[in-house]
C-alpha cells in the first residue's frame, strides 16, 4: 500500500462512525482507529496487539467458537461475507454488542489476503427495551454476572435478583395497544425504581415482566421488607389515558447465599419463585430458600409431565351435549379437555395457564380437535347420532391470528375424512380485541369453509354490537353467570333477554351454558334462546360413557321439553 494510501486509511479509520478494521493475514496485522478505542473505552496511550489478537481476545468465551467459525467459514470462500453479532470485553470489564461485517480480498491465485470490515455498536439495540428504553435480560445477566463476582472482594456483601409479573384486570392485556402498554410499562418501571436505591438496577423481560438487581445487601433479613414495599407500589391502579387500570404482583426473589457463583441459575431461582408467588394469589411473593426448593421441584416436574403429555397426546376429549332449546333434540357436544396424572383429574385451570405461558396451547387444539373429531364421526357411522351434529371446540385468542390457521383445518379434516360442517370453533371475546384485521380474515375464512363460529362467554367482557357486524359470529354463548342468577335475580333476566334480542338482530343464535334446574330450562326457552348445556342434561362425559347416554338418558330428558 502506497503512503498516500496508507494516509487515507488511517483517516479513514480515524473518522468514521463504525469501527472500521483491516486485518493483513500475512503478516498478521490488524489496524483500527479511534472508534475502536472510544467504543472499549481503551486508553489513547494504551499499546493495542499488532495482530488480530486484538480482536479476537475481547470476544466473549460464549461466542468464541461462533465468531471463529463464521470466519474460517467466509476466509475459505463458503460464505460470501462475514456477518454476526457478539459481544467485546469493554475496559471497564461489560460487555459491548457489535455488529461484525467484513469481506476477504483475495490474491489473483485464490488466495486470502486480508480482510476489510467494520464493528457497529448496537448495545443500545440489544440491551434496552426498543419501546420503554430499559435494560433487558442480557444487560441485566450482564450486571448480576459482574455483581456476583465482586462478590469475592466483599464477602460481608449479599446480590438479590427479583423477578416482577404483572397482570392486569380481565381483558386489559388486549384491550390495551402498542402506546398504551408501552405506557403503562414505563410507569410501572418508575414505580419499581422509586423503591429501590439509585444504583440498583430495573429491567424489564417481557411485555409486562420486570426485574430487579439488588447490590450491596447487608443482611436477607432486610428483603422481605423491599419485597413488600414494591407489591404495595405497584398494587396501585394506573391511569393509562381513559382507563384506570388495576395491577397484580407476583414477586420472586433469590440471593447470593443461597447462589452466588452463577447468575443464569440465581435469575432461574427467582424466576421460579415468581411463578410459585402467582399460585399463592394476586400481590404475593416468595423468597428462594432450600425449602422453596422441594415445591418448585415439584412444580418443574408437573411441567416435565404436561410437556411429555403434549408430545404424547395424552389428553382425553370430554364431551358435554348441548341440545336444542326448543324440543330437546340433540344438537352436538362440547369437546373439554381433561389429563389424568398418576391416576388423578387434574383441573385445567392448573395446566392450561402453563400451556399459555410456554406457549404451547395451539398443540392442545390440534390434539382435542383430532380426538374429538374422530369420536364423533364414529357416533355418525354407528347411527347414534344425527347428521346435523356438531362438535365445538375451544380455540385460544393466538390460533385465530395464524393466517395458515384455515388451510391447516382442512389437511386435517381431510386426513380423519370429517366434513367442515361437522366443526364448530368456539372463541372468546378476548380474540376479537387482540388483532381485530388478521381476526376477522380469519373469521371470514372459516365462515367461507362451512365452519361455524361461536362466542363464548358472551355479556362477561367487551363486546358490543359493532363488534357482531364486524365480525363473521353464528352463535353467542350465554355465561353461566347469567343462567344461574335467572331464579334470583331480574337484572339477570333482562341481560339474558337483551343477549337474545342482540343476537336475533345479527341473526344468530344462543347457546346457554351451566342450565342446572328445571326453572332456569324454562326462563331460557320462553327468552327465545335456541340451546343449551348444563348439569340438568348431562356433565361432561368420557367418550365411552356417550352411546350409553344416547339411549338411556336422552330419551328421558324429551318430557322436560313436551308442552304442559
Amino acid at each position: 500500500m502506497s503512503r498516500p494510501d496508507d494516509q487515507r486509511l488511517d483517516q479513514l479509520l480515524a473518522t468514521s462512525h463504525d469501527a472500521l478494521w483491516l486485518w493483513q493475514i500475512r503478516p498478521d496485522q490488524i489496524r483500527l482507529g479511534s472508534p475502536w478505542r472510544k467504543m472499549l473505552g481503551i486508553a489513547d496511550d494504551t499499546v493495542l496487539k499488532p495482530g488480530i489478537d486484538e480482536w479476537l481476545d475481547r470476544i466473549h468465551p460464549d461466542e468464541k467458537p461462533r465468531v471463529n467459525q463464521a470466519l474460517q467459514q467466509h476466509i475459505s470462500g463458503v460464505s460470501p461475507l462475514l456477518e454476526c453479532e457478539h459481544r467485546l470485553e469493554h475496559e471497564d470489564g461489560s460487555w459491548r454488542w457489535v455488529l461484525l461485517r467484513g469481506r476477504c480480498l483475495h490474491d489473483g491465485t485464490g488466495q486470502p489476503l486480508e480482510l476489510v470490515g467494520s464493528f457497529t455498536d448496537i448495545t443500545a439495540q440489544k440491551v434496552l427495551d426498543p419501546y420503554t428504553r430499559l435494560p433487558n435480560r442480557i444487560l441485566f445477566l450482564d450486571r448480576l454476572e459482574r455483581s456476583l463476582g465482586r462478590l469475592r472482594h466483599a464477602p460481608n456483601h449479599i446480590v438479590a435478583a427479583l423477578n416482577l409479573r404483572i397482570h392486569l384486570s380481565q381483558g386489559y392485556t388486549e384491550l390495551l395497544g402498542r402506546d398504551q402498554l408501552s405506557q403503562l410499562a414505563r410507569t410501572i418501571g418508575e414505580r419499581i425504581a422509586a423503591e429501590v436505591r439509585p444504583w440498583d438496577l430495573v429491567a424489564q423481560f417481557g411485555e409486562l415482566e420486570f426485574a430487579v438487581l439488588l447490590e450491596m445487601v447487608t443482611s436477607t433479613d432486610d428483603l422481605p421488607a423491599i419485597f413488600k414495599r414494591l407489591i404495595a407500589a405497584l398494587r396501585k391502579p394506573v391511569q393509562v389515558d381513559d382507563n384506570l387500570i388495576s395491577l397484580q404482583v407476583a414477586l420472586g426473589g433469590a440471593d447470593s447465599t443461597v447462589i452466588s457463583t452463577n447468575e443464569e441459575q440465581l435469575l432461574r431461582a427467582a424466576e421460579s419463585a415468581a411463578a410459585l408467588a402467582q399460585e399463592h394469589g394476586s400481590n404475593q411473593y416468595v423468597h428462594y430458600d432450600p425449602a422453596t426448593q422441594d415445591q418448585l421441584s415439584r412444580r418443574l416436574r408437573f411441567e416435565s409431565e404436561l410437556l411429555r403429555a403434549i408430545e404424547d397426546s395424552a389428553f382425553d376429549a370430554y364431551f358435554q351435549p348441548i341440545l336444542n332449546l326448543a324440543d330437546g333434540s340433540l344438537h352436538g357436544f362440547e369437546a373439554l379437555v381433561r389429563w389424568q396424572r398418576a391416576g388423578s383429574m387434574v383441573s385445567p385451570d392448573d395446566f392450561i395457564p402453563i400451556l399459555e405461558r410456554q406457549g404451547l396451547i395451539s398443540q392442545l387444539t390440534w390434539i382435542m380437535l383430532q380426538k374429538s373429531l374422530v369420536r364423533h364421526e364414529e357416533w355418525l357411522a354407528a347411527g347414534l347420532v344425527p347428521s346435523s351434529s356438531r362438535v365445538s371446540v375451544n380455540f385460544p385468542p393466538e390460533q385465530l391470528q395464524d393466517p395458515a390457521l384455515v388451510g391447516l383445518l382442512r389437511i386435517m379434516l381431510d386426513n380423519v375424512r370429517v366434513p367442515t360442517c361437522r366443526l364448530k370453533v368456539e372463541i372468546t371475546e378476548r380474540s376479537l380485541v387482540s388483532d381485530s384485521g388478521l381476526v376477522q380474515q380469519t373469521l371470514q375464512a372459516l365462515h367461507a369453509a362451512g365452519i361455524e363460529v361461536a362466542l363464548d362467554d358472551f355479556g362477561t367482557g367487551y363486546s358490543s354490537l359493532s363488534m357482531l357486524h364486524r365480525f363473521e359470529l353464528d352463535n353467542l354463548k350465554i355465561d353461566r353467570s347469567f343462567v344461574s342468577e335467572l331464579e334470583h335475580s331480574e337484572q339477570a333476566g333482562s341481560i339474558t333477554r337483551a343477549i337474545v334480542g342482540l343476537a336475533a338482530s345479527s341473526s344468530l343464535s344462543t347457546t346457554a351454558e351451566g342450565i342446572e334446574t328445571v326453572p332456569q330450562l324454562y326462563h331460557l326457552r320462553s327468552l327465545g334462546v335456541s340451546y343449551g348445556q348444563g348439569y340438568l342434561f348431562s356433565k361432561a362425559l368420557p367418550a365411552e360413557d356417550i352411546p350409553r347416554w344416547l339411549r338411556e338418558d336422552l330419551p328421558r330428558l324429551h318430557g322436560l321439553f313436551q308442552p304442559g
